[in-house]
């Protein structure tokens, strides 16, 4: 396995991602990675926007994520990904948790806040791990937690199942 800028490029490392179950959100129903452009739970193509403050990490990561065919944007920090949702959505969103001025969480709730953006997938990206990292991120709106470094295959695994909120 091949590491470039904290993103691992090939089989998994062992830590698989898991789910962290969002308050008030429950069940039994699951949902798939849905929204604008997209053709079903499959892993491929989805739009994507990457929230990453590093650029060596962001663009790295999309150009990993490029080359499975997924169309891939990147903001530097929340309120530029927030702006991007706006003008032109994502069915994805990737976010790094330690963001400048505004934190992924916040960027999360936000996210979750706003009705037209219901379906889209938001997996956190960490260096923190534990019950207490799980349980902010859930809160916040994560559908996923991940740790750095994170594997492109576990990525493409997570776009590619139904989400079991």
């Amino acid at each position: 396995m091949r590491r470039a800028h904290g993103v691992d490029v090939g089989a998994a490392r062992g830590e698989e991602g898991h789910r962290v179950p969002r308050p008030g959100v429950g069940g039994a129903g699951g949902r798939s990675v849905t929204g604008p452009g997209n053709r079903g739970s499959s892993p491929g193509p989805h739009r994507i926007l990457v929230v990453e403050d590093v650029p060596d990490v962001g663009r790295t990561f999309c150009a990993l994520l490029e080359v499975f065919g997924h169309d891939v944007e990147l903001a530097p920090n929340g309120v530029e990904a927030l702006e991007a949702l706006a003008e032109r959505g994502a069915n994805v969103v990737i976010c790094d948790i330690g963001l400048p001025g505004m934190s992924g969480h916040e960027f999360a709730r936000r996210v979750r806040s706003a009705p037209e953006l219901a379906d889209v997938c938001l997996i956190a990206v960490t260096g923190r791990g534990g019950p207490e990292q799980d349980r902010l991120s859930a809160e916040a709106g994560f559908d996923f937690h991940l740790l750095k470094p994170v594997s492109i295959d576990e990525i493409q695994r997570l776009m590619g199942s139904d989400r079991t909120l």
